[in-house]
């Protein structure tokens, strides 16, 4: 809308379902970034305190203690770490959680259409055309950094698939 005006009310225009919306793959990183950073904020990892009754002479686990042991102090009951940590709860403490996954799930889906489309490059590509513009301005003498060739957002993205794949 450069040469146009714009309008006074832009809430007041939307699209089609069909309508093909162009992103440029800066404003496309920018919108990965911002829903894979919501659904990471939306979560909480918490541990959930698992207890045991324990000898207290001998600091040894009592599955079953009798009425007695524990009428007569033989055994407490004490937090287990090991059976806490592994009691890990994963909480979504947003009430807008559903709609902020939905939105994580559409944008990977306009991902993954682009890599079979073509569109999107692989990150090894786009770092070594870098490198070797970079390598080509130094050989030139003219050694100035080039910024936003390949976005951070790029290479934290691909590094967090990349351990996810490994994962």
């Amino acid at each position: 809308m450069s040469d146009k005006q714009i309008p006074q009310n832009p809430a007041a225009f939307g699209y089609r379902a069909d309508a093909k919306v162009i992103l440029t793959g800066n404003e496309f990183i920018v919108l990965q970034h911002l829903a894979q950073k919501a659904i990471g904020n939306g979560v909480t990892e918490t541990y959930v305190q698992v207890d045991e009754w324990v000898n207290i002479e001998t600091g040894e686990p009592v599955e079953k203690p009798t009425s007695k042991q524990i009428n007569d102090g033989k055994v407490r009951r004490l937090p287990s770490k090991p059976k806490t940590l592994q009691n890990k709860q994963i909480a979504f403490n947003s009430n807008l959680y559903p709609e902020i996954f939905d939105g994580n799930e559409v944008v990977f889906n306009i991902h993954m259409r682009n890599i079979e489309q073509g569109i999107a490059t692989p990150v090894e590509v786009l770092q070594k055309e870098l490198e070797e513009r970079q390598r080509e301005q130094a050989n030139k003498g003219q050694m100035t950094v080039v910024q936003d060739e390949v976005p951070q957002e790029v290479v934290e993205v691909a590094a967090e698939s990349s351990e996810e794949k490994q994962d």
